[in-house]
């Protein structure tokens, strides 16, 4: 194939894609690999191991999905999918199946038929099954990167710590840049929020704090 047929015909698969509504252009996200944490007591930048970085790394890739109000879905139709082949379908809350997507994207082997068992849609279950003595999760006392936190009915991964506030990435929440849906209600999806440690985030509706989750091995 000569250079002018080949440019020709790449020119005409994007205009045609272009024309079908088909285009899509993938979020890259570079590697993570330093983050904020409490070490002796000081905070401090930590390089993180190759579990911390896998699990950060992944989440951060779909910060910014946004959900089609009410749990009826996403405007990325593969984040949706995504959701949809580990058993999340609208209008389910969607935290803790943000966290399985992460934790199976990231795993293998052993490990991921751990997690593929072991987690799902339910926040606290999430946490009691994390919580059990296992080979591939520990509950841990404070937060660190990589860490699931769980509370009674949310899931989110911790970014970063610098004793005071938790920077995490949090599915099912505002998306916190002043957007919001035709009915007025803040646009909502997957977005990095802060947060106290060991903290409720709602006592009203009981979404209570239940602890920290090291994930110890994804093989």
């Amino acid at each position: 194939m000569n250079k002018k047929l080949k440019i020709a015909l790449i020119v005409l698969g994007v205009s045609a894609a272009v024309t079908t509504g088909v285009i899509f252009f993938k979020k890259k996200t570079k590697k993570v690999t330093q983050a904020t944490a409490v070490s002796d007591g000081k905070v401090v930048t930590i390089e993180l191991n190759p579990i911390q970085s896998a699990i950060i790394t992944e989440a951060e890739k779909w910060v910014g999905q946004e959900e089609i109000e009410n749990n009826q879905g996403f405007k990325d139709k593969n984040f949706e999918k995504k959701l949809a082949a580990i058993g999340w379908y609208k209008p389910l809350p969607y935290c803790a199946a943000f966290v399985k997507v992460v934790l199976l994207a990231v795993s293998k082997g052993a490990a991921k038929t751990f997690f593929q068992k072991n987690t799902g849609l339910g926040a606290e279950n999430n946490f009691r099954n994390l919580a059990t003595k296992n080979d591939y999760s520990e509950q841990i006392k404070t937060p660190e990167p990589g860490c699931i936190v769980c509370y009674t009915h949310h899931n989110e991964i911790c970014v970063d710590f610098d004793g005071k506030e938790m920077t995490v990435i949090s599915a099912n929440g505002s998306l916190n840049d002043g957007r919001k849906y035709a009915s007025g209600n803040p646009v909502e999806g997957v977005a990095k929020k802060k947060r106290k440690p060991n903290s409720d985030i709602d006592i009203k509706t009981n979404n209570t704090f239940l602890g920290y989750i090291r994930i110890k091995k994804l093989s």
